[in-house]
């Protein structure tokens, strides 16, 4: 199934079982109305996307096999783009990168795919599969799956960690408090996210403004362990160490 480069992009913009305006389309994609829904009625015919009201919404078929998966798991928000953009501006050729199971880490795959000889180890099965589809050298841990971000959480995952080093280690969390906490929701995640600490020698924090100045029931870290943290505010990444 051949789809276009604004093909790909009108599919970032989309989320499941909720209807995206031709309007914000338009605006997203930096063209007219009448040319984004152009667009969408090229995605209905192939059976990708579902015209409704004003708009259009993913169909099954999205999740076909035929379909790149980092285009099938993108995330609706362009805030984590622009964090994961830049945070993909730290990885030098030949590098060996840690990543979470974050959403916004799996933002990274289409800017990973740029660099040379790149090796990733990762607790996420969608961000493992993305990446080897794109021919990046992937290595996923392993253990009994999580269905609810598709990660991997298990004594076993904790023992392939240690069994690399890594030069960089991007993750995520639920909650930077105002005193430089960061906190998660999840117990396994936190637990995974110390190791990969522990076997890295750059650790970069990826966390969106909408999680600033927030407190959850795990404790993970402090800004004070982390060589950068980078966020937003509207468009602008901010480097907040």
């Amino acid at each position: 199934m051949s789809i276009e480069l604004k093909e790909q992009s009108l599919l970032k913009l989309l989320s499941p079982n909720k209807t995206t305006a031709i309007k914000f389309i338009a605006k997203k994609l930096f063209v007219s109305e009448p040319t984004a829904r152009r667009y969408v009625n090229k995605l209905a015919k192939k059976g990708i996307v579902i015209r409704t009201h004003g708009g259009c919404m993913p169909s099954a078929t999205v999740f076909d096999n035929n379909t790149p998966i980092y285009i099938r798991y993108a995330s609706e928000t362009n805030e984590k783009k622009l964090i994961a953009k830049k945070a993909t501006e730290l990885i030098k050729d030949n590098m060996t990168v840690f990543l979470d199971s974050s959403s916004t880490t799996f933002e990274m795959v289409p800017f990973i795919r740029l660099k040379n000889n790149i090796t990733v180890i990762t607790s996420s099965i969608k961000t493992a599969m993305a990446l080897s589809e794109l021919n990046v050298k992937t290595a996923c841990l392993g253990g009994f799956i999580n269905t609810h971000n598709l990660s991997l959480n298990s004594s076993t995952a904790l023992s392939i960690i240690s069994d690399f080093n890594a030069d960089i280690f991007f993750f995520s969390c639920d909650g930077l408090s105002s005193n430089g906490e960061l906190t998660d929701n999840s117990y396994e995640e936190s637990i995974l996210r110390k190791e990969f600490m522990k076997y890295s020698k750059l650790k970069v924090l990826l966390i969106d403004n909408t999680k600033l100045n927030k407190k959850f029931k795990y404790n993970l870290s402090n800004l004070k362990n982390i060589n950068m943290c980078i966020s937003n505010n509207q468009n602008d990444v901010i480097l907040l160490k």
